[in-house]
Parts: structure tokens; sequence; C-alpha cells
């Protein structure tokens, strides 16, 4: 069964109706579900398309003609309208690792991708040692990817960098200029590996253009007029600031327990009459409840026990973890007291 991001499901066991918002490695994908908007992992064999559950639709035949002529496939197709894009993260620029037989990485598919619902044109450059090596004009649909080209693995030594010029089509025409610039550096390159959207590969990928900024129009702000605005909003955040101390008391901090045991024997005594994705399910509810309270609280680190076994547990809380912005850091490294089997995460 093929699954795309935006797809219908049902979860067999419970029934629960979602849409697949995210591909994983694992064989997992993440499932915002219908009935509350949650967001949780799921392996694939614990669902099934919701479609295909509710009737059985009836197929066109195909007719073949009197003659078949040969279609040359563009090299880069327009995405298919079944990706449907849950979340912008708008222009991105992403890197598909070509890999010998042995694994080895000779060089890496560059491609451009766009989930904003408006085309743009752009001028590419790939500059290593301060030379033009690799320059792409061309057109960049909306909800679209676009291949441009190929970094060799050496190259990444050299201190690439790409500078990208975007103008926005709009139905009066193209507008401004837009200038973006990506350094890339190995440390922080390899740290990037994840599914990548509209084309479904695992590679690195970088958010270069989360969107375009309107022409601003009119006359500029005096003095005044900025000063009371940026004071208005200091005001703003102290009362916030001020709110959220005054809810967390110091009893509360100092009684937080700052490491979370995932077995699922710690969590419920039902564990051996669940299967995999509802044992996932529970674990990852526990541990999404448990991060936003330790944020609530202001701790400013925790550990999280999800053991070695396959890693499923361990790859859902990193991908989990990405996605919350008040996270600064976590990492599986080797702990005197937990071993390789706990992820430390580090708050802001």
């Amino acid at each position: 069964m093929l699954l795309a991001k935006g797809n219908r499901v049902r979860f067999k066991h419970t029934g629960q109706i979602g849409r697949i918002s995210a591909l994983l490695a694992a064989d997992m994908v993440n499932v915002i579900l219908d009935e509350d908007g949650v967001e949780i992992p799921a392996f694939l064999e614990d669902l099934e398309r919701y479609e295909e559950s509710i009737e059985q639709r009836v197929k066109a035949k195909f007719v073949k003609g009197k003659s078949e002529k040969i279609i040359k496939k563009p090299e880069n197709p327009e995405t298919e309208s079944q990706y449907i894009i849950l979340k912008s993260e708008g222009i991105q620029l992403a890197f598909l690792p070509n890999r010998e037989a042995d694994g080895t990485v000779v060089f890496y598919d560059i491609f451009l991708l766009n989930d904003l619902e408006y085309a743009a044109l752009f001028d590419f450059k790939l500059i290593i040692l301060e030379n033009i090596k690799l320059q792409k004009k061309d057109k960049l649909n909306s909800i679209s990817n676009y291949k441009i080209g190929e970094l060799l693995f050496d190259q990444l030594s050299d201190n690439p960098r790409i500078e990208i010029d975007f103008w926005q089509i709009t139905t009066a025409g193209t507008q401004n200029k837009t200038t973006t610039t990506t350094k890339l550096r190995p440390k922080q390159f390899f740290k990037k590996y994840k599914m990548i959207p509209l084309v479904n590969q695992m590679g690195y990928i970088y958010k270069i253009l989360p969107s375009f900024e309107k022409d601003k129009k009119g006359t500029k702000e005096d003095l005044k007029t900025y000063t009371q605005k940026n004071l208005q909003q200091n005001t703003n955040v102290m009362e916030e600031s001020l709110q959220l101390f005054t809810e967390v008391s110091v009893k509360d901090y100092a009684n937080f327990e700052t490491e979370l045991d995932l077995h699922i024997e710690k969590l419920t005594i039902e564990g051996k009459r669940m299967n995999n994705g509802e044992k996932l399910r529970l674990q990852m509810l526990h541990f999404e409840n448990y991060i936003q309270e330790a944020i609530k609280v202001g701790v400013e680190r925790v550990y999280v026990i999800h053991g070695i076994g396959k890693g499923k547990l361990k790859d859902a809380i990193a991908q989990k973890l990405e996605e919350i912005p008040e996270v600064s850091t976590y990492k599986n490294e080797y702990h005197p007291k937990y071993g390789v089997g706990a992820t430390e995460v580090n708050f802001y």
C-alpha cells in the first residue's frame, strides 16, 4: 500500500480516522486525528486508506488507442495534487544523496522546493572557493520541486555557499527581488537529515525563504510613532513574563522530575495486550505532555528514557523535538546513568 502526505487513513485496530501530515523513517508516518487534531506517529502496518475502506470504487477502463505517442517525461514535473501542504515551510533547499553499491555517497542532487501558493523566478548560483560552479535561471512553480544540478561530496569541504535571487510572480507581474545566501558547513549539514517533502526521499534540507515580504507602501513612521509602538510591545512582553512567573510556583519547579521513563510497563499494566502501534502512541502522548510541563515549569534540562530496541521510539521522539521551538538542543549519547537508552533535552 502506497501512502503519501495528505492521504486520509484509518487505524485498523481503533477505527480512528486522520490525515498523514509527515512521512518518517522506519516505515512510520505522522497522522493528525480528525476527532481532536492531535498529531501522533504510527506504523504503516497499522493503517489503511480511509477511502478504500468506505466503498469499492468503480475503476475506469483503459482502452488502448490505434496509435500511441511516446511522451518525454519532463525533468521537473509538477507535483501531483494528492500531496496536500498542511503547514507551509516556504521555499526550501534540499540535497538528496546518491550512493554507490557499498553505501558511499559520491554526490547530492540539489532541489528547490516550493510549497507556497504562488510561483517565482529564480537565479541560482553555487559558489565554491569564490568561483561560480553552477548557475541556473528558471521558474519555480507553486507546490513543486525543481532539480537544479549536483553537488559533489568532496565539495562540502570547500566551504560552498549558495546564493539565490527570487522574484515572486503575481497577477500584477514580478515583484521586487529577494536574495538568500546559504553557507554549507559539514557539521551543520549532516544534522539536517530528514524526510524531504514534495520529493518523499530522505535527504538534507534548509529552509531559506518562508514567504515573500509584501511591498510596503505609504509614508514612513516618524520617530514618535516608532518609539510608542515598540514601547507598547516591550510592555506586553513584560506583562506576559510576569503572568507566567506567577502561574509557575517555586514548589512546582523544585518537585519536577527531570527524567521520564517511557518503558511501557512504567506507563500501564495493559502493555501485554497492546500492539506496537498502540504502545508507541501511548508513549508519545506521555512524552509530549511531559515536555510541555517541563517547558511550563521552566527546567533547563530533562532526560527521556526510551531504551534501545529497534530505535523507533527514539526516532519518533527526535522527530517531535525538531518541531518544538523551546528546545535548544537534544542528544542521544552515552551517559554513565542511562547508557545510550536516553535522550538529553535542553531548553532555552
